[in-house]
């Protein structure tokens, strides 16, 4: 059903979504078509999961790559590093006889990053491809280390620094454990690095070094 009222049938079909205000229809891999119900012969890598578009170090990462509609003689996985982009050091991943095919990244490291191509050869001969590029460079949030595999624990708006057992902490609190300790007197920003300028013994805003003016005084 859609429209404001929900008061309109679906006529998307195969597992179609349908759109909630104008009824059109997102088509599931093999479908096309106003109602999805026309087959369609292709080749489509799937990620699992597949809510983020930032795939992070130390994580989860399924690939599964599907061919309806052809009827299959094999499936080949191909892997061209990032750091590299000569043609003959593609490497195999996996080889499958099979309609589908999946590999895993448990977790995902950064030597994982390239292009993963799925080469499906048909039975008549036919060749079809399709291709994900896997581009992780960075931890999970509150996440660090070689692998994004150990929790830092960061407050007051702070994030993890990857390659130290510490905290990257807003202007107006000192890098450290947890960004628990706001600037020392005299000082403002980031890691507290700027000295104030103010006169008259008078203290500075610890974020962007405004001096806070005592009763009577302005400036």
């Amino acid at each position: 059903m859609y429209r404001l009222y929900c008061d309109n049938d679906c006529v998307c079909k195969n597992g179609a979504r349908c759109h909630g205000f104008n009824g059109a229809c997102e088509c599931r891999p093999g479908w096309r078509g106003r109602a999805c119900d026309v087959p369609w012969s292709e080749v489509v890598i799937v990620e699992t999961p597949g809510d983020s578009v930032v795939k992070y170090i130390g994580t989860n990462l399924t690939l599964t790559c599907l061919a309806p509609h052809i009827h299959v003689a094999n499936i080949s996985w191909l892997h061209q590093a990032e750091s590299n982009h000569n043609d003959t050091n593609l490497r195999i991943v996996e080889e499958a006889e099979m309609q589908n095919s999946s590999i895993n990244f448990q977790p995902i490291l950064e030597s994982a990053n390239g292009e993963y191509t799925c080469v499906v050869k048909a039975v008549d001969g036919g060749v079809m491809n399709a291709t994900f590029v896997l581009g992780a460079t960075e931890c999970s949030p509150n996440y660090y280390g070689e692998a994004c595999s150990q929790v830092c624990d960061c407050q007051y708006g702070g994030t993890c620094d990857r390659w130290e057992a510490g905290c990257l902490c807003p202007p107006g609190r000192r890098h450290g454990d947890r960004c628990e300790h706001t600037c020392a007197p005299g000082t403002f920003g980031l890691n507290c690095s700027k000295n104030c300028d103010c006169q008259n013994k008078t203290s500075c805003d610890v974020v962007n070094g405004t001096c806070i003016c005592a009763e009577g005084q302005w400036g």
